[in-house]
């Protein structure tokens, strides 16, 4: 149906031949992409990471530079 493709704003999604694809260079991880299928067809795996997780204060700020690190411009974003 692509609905995690039209709410992905960071453009990580595609889905050829009906498998959607994750761009691992631009996902930040939020689970937008999850949340909104219907299907179910999506799921967020924890991994391990160097990276500190947000805390509920620093979230927009931690999107922000995850995004920025990704090539993607936060203002296009937020």
């Amino acid at each position: 149906c692509e609905t995690c493709l039209d709410r992905c704003q960071f453009g990580a999604l595609s889905i050829p031949e009906d498998v959607t694809v994750v761009d691992e260079t631009r996902c930040i991880g939020c689970g937008v992409c999850a949340i909104v299928c219907p299907e179910s067809a999506l799921e967020i795996v924890k991994t391990e990471t160097s990276e500190k997780p947000p805390t509920p204060e620093n979230q927009m700020d931690w999107m922000t530079q995850r995004a920025m690190k990704r090539g993607v411009d936060p203002s296009d974003i937020f």
